[in-house]
């Protein structure tokens, strides 16, 4: 597979854009319109359309290894984002291995938790919540990791790639998850169903930000920073995006994360400030004024500023 020897400049001069060669095998169709962009200064290529992403640097190509693209580099460069971008064969998750759906008859406590939470019948079921259980794993083993612990799937395109388990019973560790980078997901990703979405920390935050807002979908990447995947992953789903991080996240780190989003192309990013320690679920049906009073981000605010 070579790339497209075609570019189109944009308003950023460390930015080259060219045809994706990857939209196609993902399903997505062959790219003719630029898609796929390169920055020669923060060293990564993404996407927006289909996903497709990695670091550039780690091609082991100089910084201005991108500018000319009509050199011989370019030819060696396309095997070796091949390599990079090519698409693994997600391990298989099993969720009905390894638990159950939440009931009140099956699973009586966590039935109760998640209703204490604020979770309805229909939430658990939306949201295709499951309760772990001790189940023989791939290595023929007994696996108790997932007993006593509430499962958040993640989808992307309706596939399960991760599972987050929180614990209703105390476990020292709160949250534990499977196989996979955490920073490389996105939770509610295949909710993001117009052109625009809610930034949350928490998964839990994520779906009270959805509920109170009134059906904006909300997604949760996991913490207060956002990596270069998913960010490429949320503007692969839409352009406009509501910053709704936990009220104890600093001024700094929030333009921090709008910079990071402003060099992913979003055409609108807003933020909601919530009181100091509160997050969506916190606030419950006051989370609506804060959401109601959000304030746009401009790019030209932001460089007034150095991270």
């Amino acid at each position: 597979m070579a790339l497209n020897r075609e570019i189109k400049e944009t308003n950023n001069p460390q930015e080259i854009r060219i045809n994706c060669p990857f939209c196609a095998q993902r399903g997505k169709g062959e790219d003719t319109g630029f898609h796929l962009y390169i920055h020669t200064e923060k060293h990564i290529f993404n996407c927006f359309r289909c996903g497709a992403g990695g670091k550039s640097k780690e091609l082991g190509y100089e910084e201005n290894s991108f500018v000319d693209i009509s050199t011989p580099t370019i030819d060696s460069l396309s095997s070796k984002i091949s390599k990079l971008c090519k698409i693994k064969k997600s391990k298989e998750i099993n969720l009905d291995a390894m638990g159950w759906k939440i009931d009140s008859y099956k699973t009586p406590i966590a039935y109760e938790y998640m209703h204490s939470r604020g979770f309805s019948d229909e939430d658990l079921v939306k949201y295709n919540i499951y309760v772990g259980r001790r189940f023989i794993n791939d290595k023929n083993e007994i696996d108790k990791r997932w007993e006593g612990r509430v499962i958040f799937p993640f989808t992307e395109d309706n596939e399960v790639k991760l599972l987050i388990g929180r614990t209703y019973i105390n476990h020292d560790t709160k949250y534990i998850n499977s196989e996979g980078n955490k920073s490389n997901f996105v939770y509610g990703l295949d909710s993001i169903i117009g052109d625009e979405c809610i930034i949350c920390e928490g998964i839990i935050s994520a779906i009270a930000a959805t509920r109170y807002s009134g059906g904006v979908p909300a997604v949760a990447i996991l913490g207060k920073a956002i990596s270069d995947v998913q960010a490429s992953k949320i503007r692969s789903k839409c352009s406009k995006v509501i910053m709704s991080l936990d009220g104890d996240v600093i001024l700094q780190e929030r333009q921090k994360m709008a910079k990071i989003l402003f060099s992913y192309g979003f055409n609108s990013i807003q933020d909601i400030v919530l009181p100091y320690k509160k997050d969506p679920d916190d606030l419950k049906e006051e989370y609506l004024k804060y959401f109601n009073g959000r304030e746009g981000i401009s790019l030209k605010y932001l460089t007034r500023f150095s991270f």
